[in-house]
């Protein structure tokens, strides 16, 4: 057991949040003893092979845990590209859908055979599910050690803040200084705090060395012409009512509320003009863009995505405005509500090919908890890679050109993103904006029914 526990207490090397990790371990306890014995089956591999080069040694890793997860849980065999549940989920909507993403994104298959998607999905699903998983793993990993220290607040004003700390003589704005620095704070706050993994990292080392330049990017913003700054801020709290009020337990009044909720939802979106949305995303991409080739250009990209759904909203955006069928357009929006939360464009395309609503509902669901349990795990076992110094002094430059390569597959390039307003295009821009809301509204006002 001691062995078992130090494996287990590798955990504490990150931020993460060591309550919930506990709990894990204490209810899921068989799982992680499987996982321990699987890294001491891997740092064995790993002895017995000293001339494996980085990249073989990091992809053995992360297709080790893959494989094992879904031979572990049942509820996760979807994402084995054996799995006999290809033949219960596909073609999607009797191929309509495939057709119609086919309009706006060059580089989907076109196929409406039954048999010829099953074949798509067995192929590109599970390739799609691993390298997304990898790609957040690796990201969370470079992003949440703790032996990687960051910058305070105060040493990153001295570089980014346009009062120019960093030149002779300003140092003595102390009050000044003070008040850009509680703002920044705020301003992190609001940035990470609704993320799936909120990292609070301690004041001396608030901001890490791949947030620098994303921070740099928000802080900014509130220098924009007030349009865009406008559109930034209604984009980032756009669902808060609906966030908060899953928070809480069912009320006697819980219909009332989601009706209110759901209310404050629309009119928010109404405020929100698709050219402003445009051009806000074309200023960020294009700063991001500056960056290129730099160290966490994908990371802030795979962040910006995360934010702004820029990608995936043109597209959706551009396919419903083009639309011209009454059951095309509401199963766009469907779709739409359902995959939201996906950023990444190779995994929105798969899971587009599923057959029906209720089937890519719970993909994505498992999706979300598969990925939490692939990261999680992966974090304890690279960690004793990188502490064995089996990658060398710079590890931590191979992890970000290794998820600068994986990028490839699982983001977009910039000058890919349709940037045309025409049409109707600000209606379908607010219809997809609404979907999630109607959608969580239609199953909780329910909910409140049945109460």
């Amino acid at each position: 057991m001691e062995h078992f526990d130090k494996f287990i207490s590798r955990a504490n090397n990150f931020y993460l949040d060591e309550g919930i990790f506990k709990g894990n371990v204490d209810v899921y306890k068989h799982f992680f003893v499987e996982l321990f014995n699987l890294n001491k089956s891997i740092q064995s591999h790993l002895d017995s092979s000293p001339d494996l080069c980085n990249d073989k040694v990091v992809s053995y890793v992360g297709a080790e845990v893959y494989k094992f997860i879904i031979s572990h849980f049942k509820e996760f065999e979807l994402f084995d590209k054996d799995s006999e549940l290809f033949l219960s989920i596909a073609p999607s909507y009797e191929g309509w859908i495939v057709s119609e993403l086919s309009k706006v994104i060059p580089n989907i298959k076109k196929i409406s055979d039954s048999d010829a998607i099953r074949n798509y999905l067995r192929a590109e699903l599970p390739k799609a599910v691993f390298s997304s998983c990898f790609f957040t793993a690796l990201c969370v990993f470079i992003n949440s050690r703790k032996k990687d220290n960051g910058r305070s607040t105060n040493e990153f004003l001295y570089d980014f803040s346009l009062m120019d700390y960093n030149i002779a003589n300003l140092h003595k704005a102390d009050d000044l200084l003070l008040s850009e620095a509680n703002l920044l704070r705020k301003t992190r706050q609001k940035l990470t705090s609704s993320r799936e993994v909120h990292i609070q990292r301690d004041e001396w080392s608030t901001i890490s060395p791949d947030t620098e330049y994303e921070m740099s990017i928000a802080w900014n913003l509130k220098d924009l012409k007030p349009d865009l700054a406008d559109t930034y801020k209604r984009i980032g709290n756009l669902y808060n009512h609906i966030h908060d009020l899953k928070k809480l337990d069912h009320s006697k009044d819980f219909r009332l509320e989601t009706s209110d909720a759901l209310k404050k939802t629309l009119s928010k979106i109404k405020k929100l003009k698709y050219d402003n949305f445009l051009e806000l995303g074309r200023g960020i991409l294009e700063q991001i863009c500056d960056k290129e080739g730099k160290k966490f250009y994908v990371i802030n990209l795979y962040r910006f995505e995360k934010k702004l759904n820029l990608f995936n909203i043109t597209k959706e955006v551009k396919m419903l405005s083009k639309c011209n069928d009454k059951a095309a357009e509401e199963g766009i929006l469907l779709m739409s509500s359902i995959l939201s939360g996906i950023t990444f464009p190779n995994l929105y395309i798969a899971f587009s090919h599923i057959k029906k609503p209720y089937d890519m509902f719970q993909c994505k669901k498992s999706l979300d908890t598969f990925r939490s349990i692939y990261v999680s795990s992966s974090l304890l076992i690279l960690d004793e890679v990188v502490e064995k110094n089996r990658l060398g002094e710079g590890w931590y430059d191979f992890f970000c050109e290794g998820i600068n390569e994986i990028a490839n597959e699982v983001l977009y390039r910039p000058d890919e993103v349709d940037y045309s307003a025409e049409g109707r295009n600000q209606e379908a821009f607010e219809r997809i904006l609404s979907a999630p809301a109607y959608n969580w509204y239609s199953q909780n006002s329910i909910k409140g029914d049945d109460e």
